[in-house]
C-alpha cells in the first residue's frame, strides 16, 4: 500500500489538471480551480469560514480511496492508442473497463447533484463485475473519479483517477460536513456538550450546515490554529465552541 502522502498527491495533481476554458464558462474570464496552485499536503482537511465549511476535495479522496497506480498506467497507455484518439476521457474509460478488465459501469454521477460541502465538484462512475447493489463494495469494485477544475461545473473535469474503495462503500455517503459541541457556556447541556449538536449530524440531516444556522445567532472564528473550530452564539442564548467534521462514511 502507498503511502498517505502519495496517495493523496495523485488526487491533488488531478485537482489542478488544467483542462483550459470551456464554452459553457460563464463570463469566460473568472478563477478556475487549475489556475490555482497545488493544495500542500498539510492543508487542513476541513476549514470554516464566513460562508460556512469547505472541505477539501483532494484530501477528502484520499482519504476514502486509493489511486491504483498500476490500473492507471495502464488506462494511460490505453488512452494513447490511436483507435482512442476521438473518445473523451469517459468514453475510454469505459471501454477500458469492459474490453480490458472485463467491469461494466453500474453508476455514474456528480457531487453536485447532492449537498456537499466540497471545495471542487467530481463525477464518480463505479465499476464492478455485477451484483444486486454497486453501492457495497466487492473484490471488483474500481470508482474512477473525475475532479471539476474548471469554472462552470457543466464542463471542466481531469483525466480519470481508477481507484480502489477503502472502506465499504464504492462512494463516500455523504460530502457534507457534520457538527460537534464541545464546550458550551449559559446553556444547560452541563458535562454534556454534545447533546447540544445533536442534529448537526449527517446522521439527522443530509445538509447539517441548515440545521446549525437555523439553531445559532452568529459565528465567531479563531484567527489561527483552529481552521475548524469556531463559536457559536445560539438564539436561546448560550455560547457553544464547535468543531467542523468530513463525514467518515
Amino acid at each position: 500500500m502507498k503511502t498517505k502522502d502519495i496517495n493523496l498527491e495523485h488526487f491533488a495533481k488531478a485537482a489542478r489538471n488544467n483542462t483550459g476554458a470551456h464554452f459553457l464558462d460563464s463570463g469566460g474570464a473568472y478563477g478556475r480551480h487549475h489556475e490555482n496552485p497545488v493544495c500542500p499536503s498539510d492543508i487542513p482537511l476541513v476549514q470554516f469560514g464566513e460562508y460556512g465549511t469547505e472541505i477539501n476535495t483532494a484530501k477528502f479522496l484520499a482519504e476514502h480511496l486509493e489511486v491504483d497506480e498500476k490500473l492507471q498506467k495502464e488506462f494511460m497507455q490505453y488512452a494513447e492508442l490511436e483507435e482512442n484518439a476521438d473518445r473523451n476521457w469517459h468514453a475510454c474509460a469505459s471501454s477500458f473497463m469492459f474490453l480490458e478488465h472485463g467491469l461494466k459501469q453500474r453508476c455514474q454521477d456528480n457531487s453536485y447533484n447532492q449537498d456537499n460541502d466540497l471545495s471542487q465538484n467530481f463525477i464518480y462512475e463505479v465499476y464492478d463485475s455485477g451484483g444486486e447493489d454497486w453501492y457495497y463494495v466487492q473484490d471488483s469494485t474500481i470508482t474512477v473519479i473525475y475532479i471539476h477544475t474548471g469554472c462552470d461545473v457543466r464542463g471542466g473535469y481531469s483525466y480519470p483517477l481508477f481507484t480502489r474503495p477503502k472502506g465499504d462503500y464504492a462512494v463516500p455517503s455523504s460530502l457534507c460536513a457534520e457538527y460537534y459541541c464541545i464546550q458550551e457556556r449559559g446553556g444547560d447541556c452541563g458535562d454534556n456538550p454534545e447533546l447540544l449538536s445533536e442534529n448537526w449530524s449527517t446522521g439527522y440531516s443530509p445538509y447539517p450546515f441548515g440545521e446549525l444556522e437555523q439553531d445559532c445567532e452568529r459565528f465567531f472564528t479563531f484567527s489561527k490554529g483552529e481552521p475548524d473550530t469556531f463559536i457559536a452564539k445560539l438564539k436561546k442564548g448560550a455560547l457553544a465552541k464547535v468543531v467542523a467534521l468530513a463525514p467518515s462514511y
